[in-house]
């Protein structure tokens, strides 16, 4: 038996994105799950056990900082929050106050900043 495949969830309202983002995590050895939005991703943190957490800032019922305050609570997961704009100081002082993890896409490889965080 070889070593334990990193579990991930990526939570994103954009389909593309996440199939893109699954894809290339999968091929990195992860075993990912997808969902478009915090109640997904609060259904799945309570089943399963996950090593990462992706979430957009911006989700269609909550914003990212409410899956992770949830989902500390589920899981023992590192969270990242992901913006797809650059991110105000606001928000950066908020992310770094809470320990969260902060990737701005629009100046990151996706791909690459997540399968870094693996």
């Amino acid at each position: 038996m070889g070593p334990k495949r990193p579990r991930v969830l990526i939570v994103h309202p954009d389909a593309a994105f996440r199939m893109r983002r699954a894809r290339h995590l999968s091929l990195s050895g992860a075993c990912v799950d997808t969902a478009p939005n915090a109640a997904g991703a609060l259904r799945l943190l309570r089943s399963q056990g996950y090593d990462l957490v992706v979430t957009d800032a911006l989700l269609p019922d909550a914003n990212g900082l409410q899956v992770w305050e949830e989902g500390r609570r589920l899981s023992e997961a590192r969270f990242i929050l992901t913006v797809d704009t650059p991110p105000t100081e606001d928000l950066r002082a908020t992310v770094r106050a809470h320990g969260v993890e902060l990737v701005d896409l629009g100046a990151a490889d996706p791909d690459e900043t997540l399968a870094r965080a693996l």
